[in-house]
């Protein structure tokens, strides 16, 4: 196929490190957001607000995990479940919000494939 710019594929490791830490970022982001608002609910219903904890920390750590490189494709495999069962918003999620979703289920199933980029602590051998 032809290509314009086919110098740029030698760059490929750092364009799967791009999605990476964007990934990371946005399920810290949004882990952070959920434990605030649990934290923030004076309901009486346990369960949920239990469910939805567990559903924030498992966010956390995948961004983490995501943003510093570390068991990659694990946590992307993770993100990739967590994205498609959002727990907490109740089916009231706004249309950005579900875009967010879409376009970190789309980049997780990638990092799930393409492995972990530069700059990760497990490196594909």
């Amino acid at each position: 196929m032809f290509s314009i710019w086919p110098e740029l594929f030698a760059f490929e490791l750092l364009a799967v490190f791009l999605l990476r830490i964007v990934a990371g970022y946005f399920f810290m982001l949004m882990g952070m957001r959920l434990l605030r608002a649990v934290q923030a609910t004076g309901t009486q219903r346990t369960a949920l607000r239990t469910l939805c904890a567990i559903y924030a920390t498992a966010q956390l750590i995948v961004g983490a995990l995501l943003f510093v490189g570390y068991y990659t494709q694990p946590a992307a495999a993770v993100g990739v479940m967590l994205t498609l069962f959002p727990i907490g918003s109740g089916g009231k999620t706004s249309r950005c919000e579900q875009h967010v979703e879409l376009l970190l289920f789309t980049i997780t199933l990638a990092l799930l494939f393409l492995g972990p980029g530069a700059f990760a602590f497990d490196l594909p051998i």
